[in-house]
């Protein structure tokens, strides 16, 4: 009994098993580097319609961003290829000088004098576990700016995770916690679309904090679409009007500073933490 054919037919389709492999992982590949790239258009178109020439923006990175070693979510993929991908979208940026940029990665030192106010804020997240958690820590960073940080600015929060079972969810949840930490109103989420027929598509979903007819429920919207071309289907511009002239009969807090002779506290009921001015 010869068992030498079986023996070949068995490392031809081991070569063949392998060879299948490698073209999945290459295709793969080639459809994530497709994916980066789409962004990236997405992106810039953004930027260059929403930020007015001297406006100083602030790249915001995951703390790892400089960490040399590869950091693996997935057999396939790579979280060093987003950090690749980062850097090279803000050096392309920086190349038209159109505006002062900064970079955030970890809290700033009390030493730091940064006296320029901020207008917007690109916040950029990896893949992770925890990616609302994560961009909490990078929200937390960007407060110690002190001065310059600015929350009336526009925040653009970049999802680079390739597999996004609900992109409005997921977006729904960044902007709710945002909005609910830190009174961020005018934010914005580039996410790539969920679902098989929606692949080279990114959306960009916007809150609406004051929308709803009911009290206390916000209202996350899908704004725009951009194809691969970095087309986008409405308007690239980020919507700004987000308060109504009617709230509805909604209740409202307002803050005012005591600062005579334009506000003056005439008396003070600590019972029902309620003042007259």
């Amino acid at each position: 009994f010869n068992v030498f054919p079986i023996y070949l037919q068995t490392v031809k389709m081991d070569k063949v098993i392998k060879l299948l492999l490698l073209l999945i992982l290459f295709l793969q590949s080639q459809t994530v580097l497709m994916t980066s790239v789409q962004m990236t258009m997405c992106l810039e178109e953004i930027i260059t319609r929403n930020f007015p020439s001297g406006e100083v923006i602030v790249f915001s990175l995951p703390s790892n961003a400089s960490e040399s070693e590869p950091r693996h979510l997935q057999l396939t993929h790579d979280v060093s290829d987003d950090i690749t991908f980062i850097n090279s979208f803000i050096a392309q940026v920086n190349e038209k000088t159109k505006w002062p940029l900064a970079i955030s990665t970890e809290p700033q030192s009390v030493d730091a004098v940064i006296p320029e106010p901020q207008h917007g804020y690109v916040i950029f997240l990896t893949p992770s576990e925890d990616i609302v958690d994560d961009l909490q820590i990078q929200m937390e960073n960007l407060q110690t700016f002190g001065f310059s940080y600015n929350r009336r600015g526009k925040f653009v929060i970049v999802v680079l995770q390739q597999n996004i079972e609900d992109s409005y969810l997921l977006s729904k949840e960044m902007l709710t916690a945002i909005w609910e930490t830190d009174n961020i109103l005018d934010s914005v989420t580039l996410i790539r679309a969920s679902g098989h027929d929606q692949e080279g598509i990114c959306n960009v979903y916007a809150l609406f904090p004051f929308a709803s007819e009911h009290c206390q429920q916000d209202k996350v919207l899908l704004v725009d679409q951009c194809t691969g071309d970095g087309v986008f289907e409405k308007s690239n511009t980020l919507p700004t009007r987000k308060v109504p002239s009617d709230m509805r009969g909604c209740p409202s807090r307002v803050n005012v500073w005591i600062i005579p002779p334009y506000t003056i506290l005439t008396s003070n009921n600590t019972g029902n933490e309620t003042a007259h001015i």
